[in-house]
């Protein structure tokens, strides 16, 4: 009995593949070929006059850009109206109400740029539903006009705002204002309201491995004024390039420093001070200073001590204010992050990742999420072509409630598709690219068999 249920499972699985392949097909065949006979030098310009604007466009583009506002908008809404309904119950009595409501009025763009492949989804098919039950969209097709052309400008629509996002609106309008959705978020229960937002990147006691080798161990980094306070700085040496050291050093005004806070040193990146000495160089200054000209650090009052031959010469010197070109890692790698890679801008969240891989650190999954940010928005294409695929305009009774249903439970499988590759991309089960783009790709194929599959 099992060996047969496995033989059906497996001949359904091979009928199913073999059905998307040709469904594919179909679509890729098609589009090549009205390519190339849109194109055609006999019937181009003709082909072109078929697109104008015309008042059944009107007709058509006016409900379906009303369709989609207002579902946008009522989602959105319920759903900031359930976030701040639960938030107001935990809420301190010294909390400042007016930034609370700020810090949720500043997530409206972020969350309608979440819920807006939705609201392209179910006015596609609520408007063609519509039309469809009240026979107009077959009055139209009988003239001879495609389904095609009917939602021509559905598709340009989807495809135009779809670049815009990525190019423009993300960056300018969306995260800009989710940024500030976490700085009125911090400032919520604080009492000086302080409004100069470059002071929430200040770190303090913070530890750094940059480029060369190098770790920065300090108490405060001013971002305001970029520069490092009560710094230290340690170069150690490569694995290949650790010597024996003598089997005492001896304990005097040049090695003192050594042993001062060898513990510390020991914990982190094996540095060791005992058998081996397994770092070069260590600077220790009141200040450093960012330099934009040259991009480097430049050290204000401080030593310079240099260690060579595993531990057999010392030397040191002091400095009052000295450019150090090997002190190349940016004041940026010294910022604290005080919103996650989901709200940063493209130049923000390249210099994070690349903070990420220079510190030796993990970047897999905030690597995952940048791309993410350019892969979720082409669900507004794809689900604009599923929305036509969905309503079958042949059949004599077409259900408005059922294919809004259906459009929602759509955006359901998209929206997991889309977590659940991030979710593995995050566990490293797939890479970081496929963590971004994977859910849009495969929900991509199945937009591309509905609107294959289109009925006219």
């Amino acid at each position: 009995m099992k060996k047969h249920s496995n033989f059906f499972l497996s001949k359904v699985k091979h009928l199913l593949i073999v059905e998307i392949i040709r469904d594919m097909g179909y679509f890729f065949y098609n589009m090549i070929t009205g390519f190339l006979l849109f194109f055609h030098k006999d019937h181009f310009v003709k082909n072109i006059r078929t697109l104008k604007w015309n008042k059944l466009d009107s007709y058509i583009m006016s409900q379906f850009l009303m369709a989609m506002l207002g579902a946008t908008v009522l989602f959105v809404s319920i759903f900031e109206l359930a976030q701040i309904f639960q938030s107001l119950r935990g809420l301190s009595e010294t909390a400042n109400l007016n930034y609370f409501y700020l810090s949720y009025l500043h997530t409206v763009p972020y969350w309608t740029f979440i819920l807006q492949p939705f609201g392209f989804l179910f006015a596609t098919v609520y408007v063609l539903s519509k039309l469809s039950s009240t026979r107009e969209m077959i009055a139209m097709v009988s003239t001879g006009t495609s389904i095609y052309r009917l939602t021509f400008y559905m598709m340009l629509v989807s495809i135009v705002y779809y670049f815009g996002i990525i190019t423009v609106l993300m960056d300018k309008v969306v995260l800009a204002s989710y940024q500030k959705s976490y700085i009125y978020n911090r400032l919520i229960n604080e009492v000086n309201e302080d409004l100069d937002f470059k002071h929430l990147q200040d770190s303090k006691d913070f530890t750094v491995f940059g480029e060369n080798n190098l770790l920065y161990i300090g108490k405060h980094y001013n971002a305001t004024e970029r520069y490092l306070e009560d710094i230290t700085v340690i170069q150690y040496l490569a694995e290949e390039d650790i010597q024996e050291a003598p089997a005492f050093v001896a304990e005097d005004e040049d090695t003192a420093w050594i042993q001062s806070n060898r513990i510390n040193l020991e914990s982190m990146k094996n540095i060791r001070v005992q058998d081996k000495i397994s770092f070069q160089k260590r600077i220790d200054a009141e200040r450093m200073y960012w330099q934009e000209d040259v991009e480097a650090w430049a050290i204000s009052n401080g030593t310079i001590r240099i260690i060579s031959e595993g531990g057999k010469l010392f030397s040191q010197r002091k400095v009052t204010w000295e450019v150090d070109k090997n002190l190349k890692d940016p004041y940026w790698f010294f910022e604290e992050n005080w919103y996650p890679i989901d709200a940063m801008t493209v130049a923000e969240g390249v210099r994070h990742i690349d903070k990420l891989k220079k510190s030796g650190r993990a970047f897999q999954d905030e690597l995952t999420k940048f791309y993410a940010k350019d892969a979720y928005p082409l669900g507004l294409v794809f689900v604009v072509m599923i929305g036509i695929g969905i309503v079958n305009m042949a059949s004599k009774k077409v259900s408005i409630p059922i294919n809004s249903a259906i459009s929602m439970a759509l955006f359901v499988v998209y929206y997991l598709l889309y977590t659940s590759f991030l979710g593995l991309a995050g566990r490293g089960d797939v890479s970081a690219w496929w963590g971004g783009f994977g859910g849009s790709a495969i929900f991509g194929v199945l937009a591309l068999i509905f609107y294959s599959r289109t009925t006219t």
